[in-house]
């Protein structure tokens, strides 16, 4: 059996394959909350004049105006939540792992499931509001789990191709 991997004898995924996964799946939810912010829907009332150069101006607005970026950050970790139930629910994975060929799976090999998706999403959440240190442990982990598996019972494994008989 592989190292990290449940008792269905799969891999465990790979560091670089989960980064790659979540970028790809925080790439479309950051997409999403721009358009948003765009639309008008969650942006701030006023932003202050901008005086600066765009990475100053955004270090401002960073440093002293962080509250306004409190809905925005509230709708981003909200629909993340959303997303991540929904898909791990109805589709066995989020559009990053099934592109990279990754399946989150419970320690016993049985499908997530809403209730560990959940978990799993919260305990995302929580690993990387700790400085990402929460999800980094995957990549020192034994079994290959970070903080967010390890608090939901999972693990995420490389997807055993579907054999085709006719």
């Amino acid at each position: 059996m592989s190292v990290g991997a449940p008792m269905l004898g799969a891999e465990a995924a790979p560091f670089w394959r989960r980064l790659l996964a979540d970028l790809l799946d925080l790439a479309g939810l950051g997409g999403a909350i721009w358009g948003l912010w765009r639309a008008g829907l969650i942006s701030p009332e006023a932003l202050p004049p901008q005086r600066y150069d765009w990475i100053d101006y955004t270090a401002e607005l960073i440093g002293q105006h962080a509250h306004m970026f409190l809905p925005a950050a509230i709708t981003f970790f909200t629909l993340g939540l959303i997303y991540g139930v929904l898909c791990h629910t109805l589709i066995e994975g989020t559009l990053g792992e099934r592109l990279l060929g990754l399946r989150l799976v419970a320690n016993d090999g049985d499908l997530a499931g809403p209730i560990r998706a959940l978990l799993h999403g919260l305990g995302t959440t929580l690993g990387l509001s700790l400085l990402t240190i929460g999800y980094v442990w995957a990549a020192v982990s034994r079994r290959r789990q970070g903080l967010a598996e390890a608090v939901s019972g999972t693990v995420l494994i490389r997807r055993v191709p579907t054999i085709y008989h006719p």
